[in-house]
C-alpha cells in the first residue's frame, strides 16, 4: 500500500519490521511474508535508485527460499532473481544479467507450476532481448526457441503470452539479420497459434506479426501478397474497439495506399486512403489520428503529382482544420507538412508571394530546437519563392540555413539534393559554390560542387563515384536549358 502510494522510504521500514519481527519463525505463512516484505524492500530500494542495497535484498530471498519446496515462494524466488537481472542490465552490467536470468532457468525451469514457468519464459525473453541488444543474435534465437519448445503447447494463458511475445521478436530479429523467409516463418507462426485468441494482448501481436509480413513482402517485391496480408489485418480487427488493434489497422491501411501509389493504381490508393479517413478520423487516440493525418498528406501529395491542385488544396486544408490546435507533437507535424505542401504547390503555381507567407508559418509554429527535415524542406521552398520574387539575397539567407543544417540530418534527403541542385542553375553556380565552401556541409555536397566546378571550367579531383553522380546532375541542368530554350522537356 505506502509502495503503491510512492512512500517507499515509510513501506521499506514496515517490511524491515516485518523481517525482524518474524523472520526465525518457520511457518509458511510466516516464510511468505518474509519473503514478500524482503523483496518488496528490495524493489522499492530499487526504484529510490539505490540498487546495490536492492541486489542485496533480492540475493536474500534466493538465498533463505531457493530449495523451499513451496509452489508460493519459488514463485518469489523467481521474481527476485527476474528483477535482479533487470536491475544489473539497469547498472550496465549484462553478463551478470544474464547470470541471474540464467539461474531462474536452471533453478526452477524443471518443475511444473504455471506460476513457477511463467518466470522461467519471462527470463528466457529477458536474456534473447538483452543478447539481441548485445549483437549477439544467434544466442538470442537459441534462448527464445528455448520457450517455443518448452511451453509453445502449454494451456497456461500467461506462457503462451510468452510464446507470442518471444515468436514476434524473433521474427524482427530476423528481419534485422536480412533472413526474411525466417522472419515470415516466425510471425505465420504467430498467427496460426494465437489465432483465436481472445487476450488483447496476444491478438495485438497477431495484428502486428500480419502487418509485418506486409510490410517484409513489399520490401521483397511481392507486392500482391504484401496487400493480401494488410487486408488480412483489416479483416480480423478492423471492427474491433480496442485502440491497440486500430492503431495497427489504420496504419496497414495507409501502408496499403502507399503501396497502391507505387504500382501505379492512384485512384485505389485514394480510395483506400479517403477510408483511413472517414473510419478513424473520430477516434480519440493520437496515435490513429496520426494515421489520419498521414492519409490526408498523402492524398494531397498523390493529387498535386495528379495536377489536381485544388483537390490537394482541400486534402491540406483538411489536416490543418482537424489538426492546427492539437498539442500531439505527431499532429503539430502534420500540421507543418500540410502548409508545407501548399507552400510547394503554390510555388509550382508561379504564386511565390503565397508560397512564402506559408512556409512563414510553417516555421513558426514549429516547436523544434534542431534543424529537421520540415525546416529543410521549408528554407527551401522559401528560397525559390524568394528567387522567382526577384530576391537573390533572401534566397541565399535561407541556402545558408539549410547548409548549416544538413549535417545533423544524417541521411540527406533526396529532395533536398534536388532542390539545391536546381537552385545552383537559377541563383549562379559560383554563388552556389561559394555558399557551400563557407559551410560544414562542403563534403556531404561533393557530388554538387563537382558538377559545379566542371561547369565554371574547373579540374577538382574527386572519386569516380563522386564524377559520376556529378555528371548526372550537369545532364540535369542541360535538360532544363532545353526545356527553357525549345518548351520540350
Amino acid at each position: 500500500m505506502l509502495r503503491g502510494l510512492n512512500r517507499q522510504e515509510e513501506a521499506i521500514s514496515t517490511w524491515h519490521d516485518v523481517v525482524q519481527r518474524i523472520g526465525d519463525c518457520k511457518t509458511p505463512r510466516a516464510l511468505e511474508c518474509v519473503a514478500a516484505a524482503l523483496f518488496g524492500s528490495g524493489v522499492a530500494l530499487a526504484e529510490l535508485g539505490r540498487t546495490e542495497e536492492a541486489l542485496e535484498l533480492l540475493n536474500e530471498v534466493v538465498q533463505r527460499f531457493g530449495d523451499s519446496s513451496s509452489a508460493h515462494l519459488l514463485v518469489t524466488v523467481a521474481i527476485a532473481l527476474c528483477n535482479k537481472g533487470a536491475a544489473l542490465q539497469v547498472l550496465n552490467r549484462p553478463e551478470e544479467a544474464l547470470a541471474a536470468w540464467d539461474e531462474v532457468v536452471q533453478r526452477l525451469g524443471a518443475g511444473n507450476a504455471p506460476s513457477v514457468l511463467n518466470y522461467v519464459a519471462i527470463a528466457l525473453l529477458d536474456s534473447g532481448s538483452l543478447l539481441a541488444q548485445s549483437d549477439r543474435p544467434e544466442e538470442a534465437l537459441e534462448a527464445w526457441d528455448q520457450v517455443v519448445q518448452r511451453f509453445g503447447e502449454s494451456d497456461s494463458a500467461d506462457l503462451l503470452n510468452a510464446v507470442s511475445n518471444v515468436l514476434l521478436n524473433k521474427g524482427t530479429l530476423l528481419h534485422e539479420l536480412n533472413r526474411p523467409e525466417e522472419a515470415l516463418f516466425a510471425w505465420q507462426q504467430v498467427v496460426q497459434k494465437f489465432a483465436d485468441s481472445e487476450t488483447t494482448e496476444v491478438r495485438e501481436r497477431v495484428a502486428v506479426a500480419l502487418f509485418n509480413s506486409g510490410s517484409v513482402l513489399a520490401e521483397s517485391n511481392r507486392p500482391d501478397e504484401a496487400l493480401a496480408f494488410w487486408e488480412e489485418v483489416d479483416r480480423r480487427f478492423g471492427a474491433s474497439d480496442i485502440a491497440s488493434l486500430l492503431d495497427v489497422v489504420s496504419t496497414a491501411l495507409v501502408c496499403r495506399g502507399t503501396l497502391l501509389r507505387g504500382l501505379n493504381q492512384p485512384e485505389e490508393a485514394l480510395v483506400t486512403w479517403d477510408a483511413v479517413v472517414q473510419r478513424f478520423g473520430e477516434s480519440d487516440e493520437p496515435e490513429v489520428l496520426e494515421h489520419t493525418a498521414a492519409a490526408l498528406l498523402a492524398s494531397g501529395d498523390l493529387l498535386a503529382d495528379l495536377n489536381r491542385p485544388e483537390e490537394a488544396l482541400a486534402m491540406w486544408d483538411e489536416v490543418q482544420r482537424r489538426f492546427s490546435t492539437s498539442d500531439e507533437p505527431s499532429l503539430r507535424n502534420a500540421n507543418e507538412l500540410a502548409l508545407l505542401g501548399k507552400a510547394a504547390l503554390e510555388l509550382a503555381r508561379g504564386r511565390a508571394g503565397m508560397a512564402i507567407e506559408l512556409v512563414d508559418k510553417a516555421l513558426e509554429r514549429s516547436e523544434s530546437s534542431e534543424f529537421t527535415d520540415n525546416l529543410c524542406r521549408g528554407h527551401l521552398i522559401r528560397a525559390q519563392a524568394n528567387l522567382q520574387e526577384g530576391s537573390d539575397v533572401a534566397c541565399a539567407r535561407d541556402i545558408e540555413v539549410v547548409l548549416e543544417g544538413l549535417p545533423t540530418l544524417g541521411a540527406i534527403p533526396r529532395a533536398a539534393i534536388i532542390a539545391l541542385s536546381a537552385l545552383a542553375f537559377e541563383l549562379g553556380l559560383a554563388h552556389m559554390r561559394e555558399l557551400i565552401q563557407a559551410s560544414q556541409s562542403t563534403d556531404l555536397l561533393r557530388p554538387l560542387t563537382t558538377a559545379i566546378e566542371l561547369e565554371l571550367g574547373l579540374e577538382p579531383r574527386v572519386a569516380k563515384e563522386v564524377e559520376d553522380v556529378a555528371e548526372d546532375i550537369r545532364q540535369e541542368w542541360k535538360s532544363k536549358i532545353r526545356t527553357e530554350k525549345t518548351g520540350i522537356p
